[in-house]
């Protein structure tokens, strides 16, 4: 799947899609977590080079491609 920044997205999430380009998997479903208290996110994992991190939700578009 692509994953892209919302336009109000965070500083941190936009730096993050752009230091970990290309395509993504979701590693846990959406959940509220403790690095981002009160909010909802979904950790996701970069196939291309195995970084992975929780990203709030309220931040990030998921485009799922049909294989």
């Amino acid at each position: 799947m692509e994953v892209k920044a919302k336009q109000n997205a965070r500083k941190w999430t936009k730096e993050r899609l752009k230091r970990h380009p290309g395509l993504w998997e979701v590693e846990q479903e959406e959940k509220f977590v403790t690095c981002w208290p009160g909010e909802s996110a979904i950790l996701i994992k970069n196939t291309t080079d195995g970084w992975s991190g929780w990203f709030p939700v309220v931040d990030i578009e998921i485009i799922r491609r049909e294989e």
